[in-house]
């Protein structure tokens, strides 16, 4: 037997045996500059401007959000997210053991606080004091910078 390797041409290969071929070379989008982009134009005429309120609420929120300091800053932006549609950020974790504990010290404090109250002459104190320390169930109001915008409605 020969050691050489010859093709075998098949029966396709033998019909199409005298056309020529093209030759594709495959160049990286990397390799190729591109050329800018011109920015589109909306799809009423371009000479006309008109007034956008979404787009114009949206730049005085980025415009209010930069003279924060970064927490708060990072809290209105997230807050701001939420209001778009994501998905609210998880509460932290804490172990079961200790938070059990805590609550229950702070449970003996308010009591040992409160004893105290009925045990002083003064009554209105300790009336005040439980006035302003039972439950109400109201919703927490935190200054931002989104709460002048509405809600998205759903």
């Amino acid at each position: 037997m020969d050691n050489t390797l010859e093709r075998v041409l098949t029966k396709g290969a033998q019909l199409k045996k005298d056309e020529n071929f093209k030759v594709v070379v495959f160049t990286k989008k990397r390799n190729v500059k591109q050329k800018p982009r011109e920015k589109r134009t909306s799809r009423n005429d371009s000479d006309t401007q008109e007034f956008n309120i979404k787009q114009a609420t949206k730049e005085i929120i980025k415009l209010g959000v930069k003279g924060f300091y970064e927490r708060r800053r990072n809290r209105t932006l997230k807050s701001l997210a939420v209001e778009l549609g994501a998905k609210p950020e998880k509460n932290r974790y804490h172990n079961y053991k200790d938070l059990k504990d805590i609550r229950q010290m702070q449970k003996e404090r308010r009591e040992k606080h409160l004893n105290m109250l009925k045990e002083s002459s003064n009554l209105s104190a300790f009336n005040q004091y439980r006035r302003k320390h039972t439950k109400k169930y109201k919703k927490k109001v935190e200054t931002n910078i989104l709460n002048n915008y509405g809600k998205r409605k759903k």
